[in-house]
């Protein structure tokens, strides 16, 4: 059964007496760039940047919903909105096209320097193309990386369908997506899997926990100028998926990461491992020929990771206009 969300309209106005993580937040955001354009990342730095669990260092751009340039300015968008002094943007991968290991950018450079200075939480909305390319340039440094959010995995089998037999869908089946940030740089992620990082995988079950409907938009367009815009330019989604999904609601699976980042106890986590290697329960379907796949215990080539996928969100912050 699908939990919606129960907006949280204030904040506490004194400071936590706990330590807050420190985070490093990876992001290749779309939101408002046309109807059919996911939003999930805005919804994801709003609940990050108003959370009073977590302190954001930095934030990345990286290619995967949208070109490198198109995200950067989106993002740059967002924290111009932003009431508050903004954490510093860089620009990162523009696509995964590399040999060994992806060049340097602004963003592999800043994040290798924030990673000198302290360990750090690493939240990947988008492929993993940007720390790759800090670990590739200077391996001892996966060592400060405290841990890994990353937005991908799937069943052997499983499609992104969120129609799910809806009977309002679009010809009655709906889209079906793709494991999007795994599927666009492969090699990345295996990668990181390889270097023993403590990685904690948030995968479409997990998004399946949180539907943001109409009512959460509207309560948000009273909460500042940044959730005021989200909101806006979570419109046409909204109505996509109204329309061709078959739901009153979208899922923003970006938004359950930043809950796992600040509240890992609202989504079930366990260890499972996993594999990268084709899908033959459905072929390639278009997707790309490997798959991030929940194995077996002890399976060749498999990885231990967190995974993050039961739905226990009762309450989720995605409206205070101040951090």
């Amino acid at each position: 059964m699908i939990r919606p969300i129960l907006l949280l309209l204030t904040l506490a106005l004194a400071a936590p007496a706990f330590a807050k993580t420190r985070v490093w937040i990876d992001t290749d955001p779309a939101c408002g760039l046309g109807a059919t354009s996911d939003p999930d990342d805005c919804f994801a730095l709003l609940h990050l940047l108003t959370s009073p669990h977590v302190e954001v260092i930095g934030i990345s751009t990286t290619f995967g919903n949208a070109s490198i340039a198109e995200t950067t300015n989106i993002a740059r968008e967002f924290l111009r909105r932003w009431e508050g002094e903004g954490p510093p943007l860089y620009a990162g991968a523009a696509d995964a096209d590399y040999g060994a290991h992806p060049p340097p950018t602004r963003a592999s450079r800043a994040i290798a320097a924030a990673l000198q200075r302290e360990n750090l939480t690493f939240i990947a909305l988008g492929p993993l193309t940007n720390l790759w390319a800090v670990l590739a340039e200077s391996p001892s440094l996966s060592a400060n990386v405290a841990a890994v959010i990353a937005v991908m995995g799937k069943r052997p089998g499983e499609v992104f369908h969120p129609a799910e037999g809806s009977p309002h869908a679009l010809f009655g089946h709906g889209p079906i997506f793709s494991d999007l940030n795994f599927v666009k740089d492969p090699h990345a992620a295996k990668a990181l899997l390889e270097r023993s990082l403590p990685i904690t995988l948030v995968p479409y079950a997990a998004g399946k926990t949180l539907s943001i409907t109409q009512r959460h938009l509207m309560a948000m367009s009273e909460r500042g100028r940044a959730a005021i815009w989200v909101a806006e330019s979570a419109k046409g989604w909204l109505a996509f998926w109204r329309d061709v999904v078959g739901r009153d609601g979208f899922y923003p699976f970006d938004l359950a990461a930043a809950i796992v980042a600040t509240n890992p106890a609202q989504l079930g986590c366990s260890k499972e491992a996993v594999a990268v290697k084709p899908d033959l329960d459905i072929g390639w379907f278009g997707f790309g020929p490997l798959s991030l796949l929940f194995a077996n215990p002890g399976e060749p080539g498999a990885f231990t990771v967190t995974v993050c996928r039961t739905g226990r969100v009762s309450t989720v912050n995605l409206t205070n206009p101040t951090p």
